[in-house]
């Protein structure tokens, strides 16, 4: 019985032992153990039979439970501080043997906790969110614990000052070195985009930003932190495993990224490995590709990259934000063959009009006109489909594909589109290609209009080669003129003129006199104003309405 107790009461009389401390006694060893099929066993009997006494039991499992993980997590913090201070360049065997402790503990603790979660019944809305609460901290402390074990056994831990790296055999992370090439690239990113495309686009920080602000505020914590990667510490990239709500898959990639950086520094120094890292939390190899993919790409390995980001397995573990940052990084870098095979290969989902536009560009920039007419056509609604239609008319005149693109056949709203883009950009070339276009069409009338508006903007023209350029326009104009029946063509000349619109012209005259302001008698007629006519009127009214009234009898 002694060898249960803890050393408190290991000289204490077993018969002297409370009734709770003898349970606590036995759950401590089940513990210590790794016997906890005791304390599952009786967590499933006790919600199972609901005996009298059983609510108790599972409390009281519950609550010492805790208590320990609490325990267990302040004495690792005790064990922790000296690897992350540079006070020593080793670790000894006993801080291994109080790390591997603290970590089985934690491990089996949560274990006990996930019982509980899953066997619980009848739990009020509070307790369910106080019981999972605890499941969700006892296995974020538990991961922690095993990921600093790991760095320990392969002597990435304890952390040293970048003065140490020289002397210590083994592979050092030396935020100063990673850092400084992280800001050179950055800087080149933005160098590269020139305002067109996304600067933005380092992998690593795709991974970062996908855990949120709370990493992004870890990281500015300690000294030299900037909230970007690389963290200052590597303190601060363990404490990525206690934030809770972010996918475990991205604080593995992140890890993996960063011992990729590591042994990249340190190629000649033997040590930990990136290969040990996945086997030892069952990570996917296709996760492992993946991140060893884009590693690649944000440091210039763009075929190494490319193979290892369309593995099949790789294919399995994708980002959300993967496609997008890829496309934008290989086309700021000018890798615009490369960005098509990705695309064709892979076929991001398109579901917003800023991803819309940057297929179309890796469409447009490989010369794909038709794929991207299509594509346009498919993804465009009407909210967006100026929008994309300017970008694209826009893009085709950078790349000078517009003469192409007028061969394409237009519906009403793209053409309409067109015109508008034509007149309102690029001057005259652009109305000699839009003239072109109608011409294409057989549009003739508003191609014989526009050349007229044409011609009467350059009358005052001094330039000799605008003029012969202006003449030979008039020229094959006028030819195409004559398919048309002359009253038409006519009314099309007659409508590009400018409307005329008549002046008013006022003149001053002396005021009229009238012929005469005396009213004369005629001689044949009865001369009645008009008060008496209107008299005589209402009399033979009245007349007419007593004639109704009278009766047969009284006529």
């Amino acid at each position: 019985m002694s060898g249960l107790l803890s050393p408190r009461l290991a000289d204490s009389q077993a018969s002297s032992l409370s009734q709770v401390q003898q349970l606590d006694a036995i759950l401590s060893t089940a513990v210590e153990t790794s016997s906890l099929g005791l304390i599952t066993g009786c967590i499933k009997q006790w919600t199972a039979e609901e005996q009298p006494g059983s609510a108790l039991n599972l409390r009281y499992i519950l609550d010492w439970a805790w208590n320990k993980v609490v325990q267990t997590k302040e004495e690792l913090d005790g064990i922790c501080a000296p690897l992350f201070d540079s006070s020593s360049n080793f670790t000894d065997p006993q801080t291994m043997q109080l790390l591997q402790h603290s970590q089985r503990l934690l491990s089996n603790l949560s274990t006990i906790f996930h019982c509980l979660l899953s066997e619980a019944q009848e739990l009020t809305q509070k307790g369910l969110v106080g019981l999972m609460n605890k499941n969700l901290v006892s296995s974020l402390i538990s991961k922690y614990a095993q990921v600093v074990l790991w760095f320990c056994r392969t002597g990435l831990l304890p952390e040293g000052s970048d003065d140490d790296a020289l002397q210590i055999s083994r592979p050092f992370y030396t935020h100063s070195v990673i850092s400084n090439y992280y800001t050179i690239r950055r800087e080149e990113l933005t160098r590269l985009a020139k305002g067109k495309w996304c600067a933005d686009c380092l992998m690593i920080d795709g991974l970062v930003g996908q855990c949120g602000e709370r990493l992004t505020n870890l990281w500015k914590r300690d000294e030299n932190g900037t909230g970007q990667y690389p963290p200052p510490t590597l303190h601060a990239l363990l404490d990525v495993y206690l934030l809770d709500h972010i996918d475990e898959a991205a604080k593995h990639a992140i890890v993996i990224y960063l011992l990729l950086d590591v042994m990249y520094s340190f190629p000649n120094k033997e040590g930990a490995s990136v290969e040990s890292f996945p086997p030892a939390f069952a990570i996917p190899i296709g996760l492992v590709k993946l991140v060893q993919g884009l590693w690649l790409l944000d440091h210039h390995d763009h075929q190494s990259s490319f193979e290892l980001l369309l593995h099949p397995a790789a294919s399995q573990c994708q980002f959300e934000w993967q496609h997008e940052r890829v496309l934008q990084a290989l086309m700021c870098q000018g890798q615009h063959a490369v960005a098509l095979r990705y695309f064709h290969v892979m076929k991001p989902p398109i579901s917003s009009t800023t991803q819309a536009k940057l297929c179309l560009s890796v469409l447009l920039h490989n010369r794909c006109l038709i794929e991207a007419w299509s594509l346009l056509r498919k993804h465009s609604n009407r909210l967006n489909m100026g929008e994309l239609l300017g970008f694209l008319y826009e893009s085709c005149q950078e790349l000078g594909l517009i003469k192409e693109l007028l061969k394409l056949p237009l519906g009403l709203t793209e053409q309409e589109c067109l015109e508008k883009f034509l007149q309102g950009t690029g001057g005259l070339q652009n109305r000699e290609l839009l003239m072109v276009h109608y011409l294409q069409q057989a549009n003739y009338i508003p191609a014989l209009q526009l050349n007229h508006s044409l011609k009467m903007n350059l009358v005052n023209e001094r330039d000799p080669k605008l003029k012969e350029r202006s003449n030979n326009r008039n020229l094959i104009l006028d030819q195409y003129g004559k398919v048309l029946p002359r009253v038409q063509r006519k009314l099309a000349m007659e409508r590009a003129k400018p409307y005329q619109h008549p002046y008013a012209i006022h003149r001053e005259v002396s005021r009229p006199q009238p012929l005469s302001t005396i009213t004369k008698r005629s001689v044949s007629e009865k001369v009645m104003s008009r008060a008496g006519f209107i008299n005589n009127l209402l009399t033979k009214i009245e007349e007419v309405w007593l004639g109704k009234g009278a009766t047969p009898s009284k006529r």
